[in-house]
């Protein structure tokens, strides 16, 4: 332990033992890493990730159960102002008009992603100004293209419906558009008798997490997704 002393262990072994092992482990990567080149280090990791990968995800809902409004007041009449200035419809397999100007609009999705998740049922909500959409956000209900698709169809089961992939082009956000467009996923999922809405959110991205709560949206599991050697794993916890 001397010799490595103030590289990855501590002074003595009563120190050490009070550390986790996964401390340890981790500063113990970290220095052999530190003896090996950018491209050797990267080889590893590569490697590493074809045998083991985790990840995890939280599952927010928002409940449906009565009818009152989900939103405060000043969030309500903000709303009422954004559908009096742009346009709301809908993108679905049998109502796909506004297709063209969507695709054009939407270049983080591969087209045949698109294609595929309309064809499965999938709808997106959109907000258009004029032509063009400005924001969107899509809906499973029968079909849910989640990463983990026991624990979807557990929650479909349940009574749920999952919004996912919500954008907002840049100039339109702080303009209460993504509110707007729950708020539509709202009015039809009342509209069929389900439960909640539930989103998987990344525990990094604080900037969807805090929009998600500003709306009302509570944790309720959290998705733990695990690779093993190619094959998947997923487990759920509260």
């Amino acid at each position: 332990i001397s010799y490595f002393k103030n590289k990855v262990f501590y002074r003595t072994p009563k120190e050490v033992l009070k550390k986790s092992w996964k401390m340890i482990i981790e500063k113990l990567n970290k220095f052999c890493l530190g003896l090996l080149s950018k491209t050797q280090q990267q080889g590893i990791k590569k490697g590493l990730d074809k045998v083991f990968k985790y990840e995890r995800i939280y599952l927010d809902q928002l409940s449906l159960k009565d009818n009152m409004e989900l939103f405060p007041p000043i969030l309500v009449k903000m709303q009422e102002r954004l559908r009096r200035r742009f346009q709301i419809e809908w993108l679905t397999k049998d109502s796909s008009d506004h297709l063209g100007s969507y695709l054009s609009y939407r270049r983080d999705i591969p087209e045949q992603k698109i294609i595929m998740w309309l064809n499965n049922g999938c709808a997106t909500v959109m907000a258009m100004d004029g032509g063009d959409v400005i924001g969107d956000c899509w809906l499973g209900i029968d079909f849910m293209p989640f990463p983990a698709q026991a624990v979807a169809g557990m929650l479909r089961k349940q009574g749920y419906a999952y919004t996912f992939k919500a954008y907002v082009i840049p100039r339109y956000r702080s303009l209460g558009i993504f509110p707007l467009l729950i708020d539509e996923q709202v009015k039809l999922l009342r509209m069929r008798g389900m439960k909640a809405l539930f989103a998987a959110v990344s525990p990094d991205n604080t900037v969807s997490r805090q929009s998600g709560m500003n709306m009302g949206f509570k944790r309720i599991y959290t998705l733990h997704l695990f690779n093993i050697m190619g094959r998947d794993y997923a487990k759920i916890t509260k």
